[in-house]
């Protein structure tokens, strides 16, 4: 069985594996076909192909995971204080998106190579999307750990939510995932840039597929 590419409106054939459907122009988004006991599922009314991409895929497979968090109510982060998350990989690669939240202007960074001081911080609990799937990650992530060396900034973003009274909140998505290299220390920081305390949040979610 090989991939295929398919433009808008054809159908993947059963004995395809899997297919890149076209969402715009010359854009395209890796699927896999749905395979019931009778072979691949289809549409009753259209005979359509029943298709998800394939990090939707990973999540029914049970590999992808969300760590999260948020400033308490009553205690927000002040004005240049960070959230900072510690993603170590080990013998997967990791496929990683990045959400934050913060009351006002801030701050997004990405660094690779990062060196840690061992056992600080606060260990995160990594979910499974799966509910029902008993996979655990291999990536360990830990909060406010001690950083000696940041490594390599890879992404420096400033997110604008406004400033004192004319703080109206800002948010920052990746727009697309980055791949971690196995057994590499990354660090994800986001700082309040608001010029005074302000509620925040960060979340991470990654899917893992071993090396080839």
């Amino acid at each position: 069985m090989s991939d295929k590419l398919l433009t808008q409106g054809q159908q993947l054939a059963p004995s395809d594996r899997s297919l890149y459907v076209e969402i715009d122009a010359d854009t395209y988004a890796l699927a896999v076909a749905l395979a019931g006991a009778r072979g691949v599922v289809t549409q009753d009314l259209t005979g359509a192909q029943a298709v998800i991409l394939y990090a939707h895929h990973e999540i029914h497979g049970g590999s992808t995971f969300l760590v999260s968090y948020k400033s308490p109510d009553g205690a927000n982060i002040p004005d240049n204080g960070t959230i900072t998350y510690t993603v170590t990989t080990h013998a997967k690669y990791a496929h990683i998106l990045v959400r934050a939240a913060c009351g006002g202007d801030m701050e997004g960074e990405f660094l690779e190579g990062a060196t840690v001081t061992a056992g600080t911080g606060v260990a995160m609990v990594e979910y499974n999307k799966n509910r029902a799937s008993s996979k655990a990650p291999t990536v360990g992530v830990r909060r406010d750990m001690a950083i000696t060396d940041d490594g390599t900034r890879i992404e420096n973003e400033f997110i604008p939510g406004g400033t004192g009274g004319n703080a109206i909140g800002g948010a920052g998505v990746s727009r697309a995932e980055w791949i971690l290299a196995p057994s590499t220390v990354y660090v994800v920081r986001v700082t309040n840039r608001a010029g005074n305390a302000q509620p925040m949040s960060l979340a991470i979610e990654w899917y893992e597929e071993s090396v080839n």
